[in-house]
């Protein structure tokens, strides 16, 4: 499998639009970069102990998994472990980006085209 690359990253989210208005989340200005580096497998478990030294673990913040229907998502939790933000594509290719209030509620979502 070819890896992913930033360009490729920034694609897919400019398919992501605010569903109020007809420009997607790049042009908007909400994204601005997209940086990710691969360290040497000798140093990452040396990065993810000076990670977990500096940062909060009790608390899963970041969970990405398959659903049984194909699809796959992302979701971002706040120090309470409550999630806020939710990053699904559909098993049809239909990106969907959720915003969630502090009860769970959807108070914004943003939808693409299917690929």
């Amino acid at each position: 499998m070819p890896a992913v690359t930033e360009q490729d990253v920034m694609s897919a989210l400019k398919s992501c639009y605010d569903p109020e208005i007809p420009v997607n989340i790049v042009d908007l200005g909400l994204i601005y970069t997209v940086r990710f580096e691969a360290l040497p497998e000798d140093k990452q478990d040396d990065a993810w102990a000076e990670f977990f030294a500096t940062h909060r673990h009790d608390v899963n913040r970041l969970i990405l998994g398959r659903a049984p229907d194909g699809s796959v998502g992302l979701s971002l939790r706040d120090g309470s472990g409550k999630v806020r933000i939710l990053l699904n594509v559909q098993s049809d290719g239909k990106p969907v980006l959720q915003f969630l209030d502090d009860s769970g509620k959807v108070v914004s979502e943003l939808t693409g085209q299917k690929k």
